[in-house]
């Protein structure tokens, strides 16, 4: 598989699991070990170093360690997963 697409799909799928988390539980433990994980998971299936905060993205964009495509590509996946947390909550809210 294209590291870049397994790099995005990563970002995409960690994510939207941390902000889920974020959303649903409003528990900082649970927070912090859902962020852990994510970021270890992501660590090791992607071999290099994983965020899932934008800002984060934007830094490394400004000090030149990612190409314009990655720095895109990653932008939109973060805010397509916070989109789709949207969404599954306003679902989540329907069904209650």
């Amino acid at each position: 598989m294209n590291s870049l697409i397994q790099r995005l799909l990563v970002v995409l799928l960690g994510t939207y699991v941390y902000v889920l988390i974020i959303t649903l539980a409003h528990n900082p433990l649970i927070t912090g070990i859902t962020l852990a994980t994510t970021l270890y998971i992501g660590d090791y299936i992607i071999g290099e170093d994983t965020h899932y905060n934008p800002l984060v993205t934007l830094v490394k964009k400004l000090k030149n360690k990612s190409s314009n495509k990655e720095f895109i590509g990653v932008i939109f996946c973060q805010v397509l997963a916070a989109y789709l947390v949207f969404l599954t909550e306003k679902y989540y809210n329907y069904l209650k």
